[in-house]
């Protein structure tokens, strides 16, 4: 919110505040977390960390006829959060 501030005023320096200073103490402060939410959406949206998995399979061969046979199969989470009931809801 000081930042979003600092910004409108380094564009105009009479520009109207999106925040006032009573919403900014009152969101530090954590009274009335409907009222003045205080959300690190880092931390609500990014996992710590992922998983990615990648399995690789090939075969070649042959005297009289030449062949190859490759395959590839990948397993990658990403790294967003994502509510798995949403997910269980949608494939029954």
């Amino acid at each position: 919110m000081n930042l979003a501030n600092e910004a409108a005023l380094t564009r105009d320096p009479n520009a109207v505040l999106p925040y006032s200073k009573p919403k900014i103490d009152n969101t530090k402060a954590g009274n009335n977390p409907l009222l003045y939410p205080s959300n690190d959406w880092v931390d609500q949206l990014i996992k710590d960390y992922t998983v990615n998995q990648s399995y690789n399979m090939s075969a070649s061969g042959g005297e009289r006829i030449q062949y190859y046979v490759s395959g590839t199969y990948t397993i990658d989470n990403g790294v967003l959060k994502v509510d798995t009931r949403d997910l269980q809801s949608s494939h029954s």
